[in-house]
């Protein structure tokens, strides 16, 4: 999801865009051409799929690992150093910008006064060099009630009011964070969570042991999300999140993944924190080496992405993965200390059976 995010806005930034690009070229390969790259336009659909998945992975990480303050904590050292260093690299970035200006391109800095400051210190994103954190500020919310409503009864409760609230949406504009969070996006998290509690039942329903048959079939769905995107992208957001669930039971659970998926998934919160700075460091180099952007060549956007995996790499080892580690430590630490209680509890019940 993160690799099509990085798709979707390097392409935005560096191309010219499809109507600009038909209007010298018209050809009917240029429009088969510009038809191949809408599947780049689906950055906000596989955001969907991001908190479809974080759904289910929260509901087990509370399930396993226990509610309350732990959890908490255990978000914080997880998420929020990458978060940190999402930011000081946009604010690096800036820094470049201002040192040598490029004609035609106005950067701020997330650290630009102290309001500015804390807003994106507390997840409320404010500035050019970090779009994507707006859903970052999405999924803090939903952590906040995660352990009332990913546990127990409380999911299912979730389920049924998150579906209230988004037909509810249908007909309401929301013009908060938090109302757009309750109208638009709440129901995506409850669908993640749903399928962890009932994943027994969506794994029979939608396994799909064909590798190949699997590609396919996600290739076509992709290609019917495009189409339901010319006509509303609320039903693209549904479409996505059924593909999610798809993806999940066959990508995760039954392993029927591509050579890389897997690797890409691993460093794919840093792709995301990230790839906007790298973008704009492309953005940086092409325009002082004199190439104009946007770019009227469609295709040489795609320079953009083997840097952003690589920064995105080094990324990850620096600011993600000591968080990873002590929270592999941590959990260790707490089976070794529950290991004991439970061997004792085991001998206590076969003494009074005896």
């Amino acid at each position: 999801a993160a690799f099509i995010v990085l798709l979707n806005h390097a392409r935005g930034h560096l191309f010219v865009g499809g109507n600009a690009y038909l209007v010298e070229h018209n050809n009917w390969w240029d429009w088969l051409l510009i038809a191949v790259l809408q599947v780049t336009s689906l950055g906000p659909q596989a955001v969907i799929v991001f908190f479809v998945l974080s759904g289910l992975s929260i509901a087990h990480s509370i399930a396993v690992g226990g509610g309350g303050w732990g959890f908490y904590l255990r978000r914080v050292i997880r998420l929020y150093p990458p978060y940190l260093g999402g930011l000081v690299l946009a604010w690096l970035v800036y820094l470049m910008f201002r040192s040598y200006p490029v004609e035609g391109i106005a950067i701020d800095s997330v650290f630009e006064n102290l309001r500015k400051s804390a807003e994106n210190l507390l997840y409320l994103p404010n500035g050019r060099l970090i779009p994507q954190y707006w859903s970052l500020t999405h999924e803090v919310i939903f952590y906040f009630c995660a352990p009332l409503v990913a546990t127990g009864f409380g999911w299912r409760v979730f389920l049924l009011v998150a579906t209230g609230a988004y037909l509810l949406g249908w007909w309401v504009e929301p013009k908060s964070v938090l109302l757009r969070f309750l109208i638009d996006y709440m129901v995506y998290f409850a669908v993640g969570v749903a399928v962890y509690h009932r994943l027994d039942f969506v794994r029979n329903a939608l396994t799909v042991r064909n590798a190949k048959f699997c590609g396919w079939l996600s290739c076509a769905f992709v290609l019917i999300i495009v189409c339901a995107l010319k006509f509303s992208e609320r039903l693209s957001f549904v479409l996505a999140a059924l593909l999610s669930v798809y993806l999940i039971v066959n990508l995760v659970y039954h392993h029927v993944a591509p050579t890389g998926v897997e690797w890409l998934g691993k460093i794919s919160y840093s792709l995301y924190v990230s790839h906007f700075s790298s973008i704009y460091i492309c953005v940086f180099c092409l325009s002082h080496a004199g190439v104009d952007i946007p770019s009227k060549r469609p295709w040489l956007w795609v320079v953009s992405v083997p840097v952003a995996l690589l920064l995105a790499f080094v990324f990850y080892s620096v600011f993600e993965k000591p968080s990873v580690t002590i929270l592999k430590r941590w959990r260790m630490k707490r089976q070794m200390v529950l290991q004991p209680a439970t061997q004792g509890e085991c001998r206590s019940n076969r003494g009074g059976v005896m």
